[in-house]
């Protein structure tokens, strides 16, 4: 009783800014959960995943494994399945369990983001944060359907959120503490790309220890991480640490690595294009694969993330330098994840800098805030800034859902469920003895055909009468368009 009348207190004290919050709130819902069943995505990845939870409770195996990488192919921990344990038990199953437990982290983000943003800098500073990090268009793809990296943008502001509670807090420290071990424990076993976190979190420790932390705290620490790996742990002991093995090979192995400099330039410009995809939706566009295989430093939409990148990374220095307020481990840890990114392999994909989705957020709102504060004609620059990427990103976003409901979407997520789920309802009928055999040419969703065929108790089997080829056309008139289907026999 006593927390919620300091809740309420709050609330009456800042009505203004909890009606915006809560309204951003909405927002942020409405854009991961807006036909999340019928524009789910859903390829052999995902269906892995789906079959993984599904062997659980019809076979008894509990996975002392994770996702596969596709760097160095040793595999994650197993945590991912684990959360996917209840939703799918809750929905029976559905291949939209995975893709509902992602958009409620997504909108938990946007909260949590919010209480980092007005923690460290300002209620000002928090609510632009959390507005332009709700309406990301890549943002909000991320938190649209079930794979292991799209859970790391909640738990990363769980650690930067539990890291400045204990290393600002008297009281309550043990509790921030071990929360930031377990988010650490949850973060490497997700993506990758998380396991930079580990020496981050090494040197973050070292500056930033409370002195009054005690060998118990320590040891309690590492427990909790022997719990959290355990059954990865397990796998290792048993098959002679087989992936340790693998991901030390390939933190530490250099042989196939490109010129020094041309991967530095290649990291550098990379994180330009970046810059612009999360803020700009690429300005409307312009790449519209979200990876950095082909950099055009020509291209107009290279300009905002140019001026943004190198804006954005000498004010991380000066105030790095500078600044003796709470606020410097933010610009601390932006710093040491870029140092380390740029340094590190070649990054092709958006998806590898997904540490950083959430941190460009809140370095943004807070040096928007800082102009905000200033006079009034800051305050309209502000509002110009805001409603410019505000536009970008609810116009990629209307290009998104209205291309896959008119079936005219082809730069990523090309197949959305609700044609999937037509064609697998069409394959059923013409099924013959609960079995079908199925010439599936399109590679990238075989195996959620074969999900979605066992979830209506169809097996593909080579040996039935009944043969179909599916494979993949934009050209063709079709009732599951791009999704085409014949009857062979």
């Amino acid at each position: 009783m006593k927390y919620i009348n300091i809740f309420i207190d709050k609330i009456k004290k800042n009505k203004i800014e909890f009606i915006l919050l809560l309204l951003i709130l909405i927002i942020a819902s409405l854009l991961r959960f807006y036909n999340i069943v019928d524009f789910l995505h859903f390829a052999n990845d995902e269906a892995r995943d789906a079959f993984i939870v599904k062997n659980i409770f019809e076979n008894n195996s509990i996975p002392l494994l994770g996702p596969e990488t596709s760097i160095g192919h040793f595999y994650l921990g197993p945590i991912f399945y684990y959360f996917l344990i209840p939703l799918f038990l809750i929905f029976n199953f559905h291949p939209v369990s995975g893709a509902i437990l992602s958009a409620i982290l997504g909108i938990l983000s946007v909260l949590l983001i919010w209480k980092i943003t007005r923690n460290i800098f300002s209620k000002e500073a928090a609510l632009i944060t959390a507005f332009l990090y709700s309406i990301s268009f890549i943002v909000v793809l991320h938190s649209r359907w079930s794979w292991n990296p799209n859970l790391v943008p909640f738990f990363f502001l769980l650690y930067i959120f539990s890291f400045y509670k204990f290393k600002a807090s008297k009281i309550n420290l043990n509790k921030y503490f071990y929360l930031w071990i377990i988010s650490i424990g949850i973060l490497v076993q997700l993506h990758a790309s998380t396991f930079i976190l580990v020496p981050i979190s090494i040197v973050l420790f070292i500056f930033y220890r409370p002195k009054n932390l005690k060998w118990n705290n320590y040891l309690i620490s590492l427990i909790l991480l022997i719990i959290l790996f355990s059954p990865f742990l397990t796998y290792e002991l048993n098959n002679n640490f087989e992936n340790i093995y693998k991901i030390i090979k390939v933190l530490f192995d250099s042989s196939n690595d490109v010129d020094f400099f041309s991967k530095i330039k290649f990291n550098i410009l990379s994180f330009i294009e970046f810059i612009n995809a999360i803020l700009l939706a690429n300005f409307l566009g312009f790449n519209n694969n979200f990876s950095f295989l082909e950099i055009n430093i020509h291209r107009l939409s290279f300009i905002p993330g140019l001026i943004a990148f190198f804006g954005i990374f000498s004010i991380s220095i000066i105030h790095i330098y500078n600044n003796k307020k709470k606020s410097k481990f933010i610009f601390v840890l932006f710093t040491l994840l870029l140092i380390f990114f740029i340094f590190s392999k070649k990054i092709l994909f958006i998806h590898y800098y997904i540490l950083f989705f959430p941190l460009i957020f809140i370095l943004l709102g807070f040096l928007l805030s800082l102009l905000y504060k200033k006079n009034i004609l800051f305050k309209s620059v502000v509002f110009l800034i805001i409603i410019f990427i505000s536009l970008s990103n609810f116009l990629y976003t209307f290009d998104f859902f209205s291309g896959l409901k008119q079936n005219t979407w082809q730069k990523h997520h090309t197949i959305p469920f609700y044609q999937t789920n037509k064609a697998i309802n069409f394959i059923v009928k013409k099924a013959k003895n609960d079995k079908i055999h199925l010439n599936c040419e399109i590679q990238d969703y075989c195996k959620s055909f074969e999900y979605l065929l066992a979830l209506k108790g169809i097996k593909i089997a080579n040996n039935s009468s009944k043969i179909l080829r599916i494979y993949y056309s934009f050209n063709i008139n079709s009732d599951f368009k791009p999704i085409q289907i014949e009857e062979i026999n």
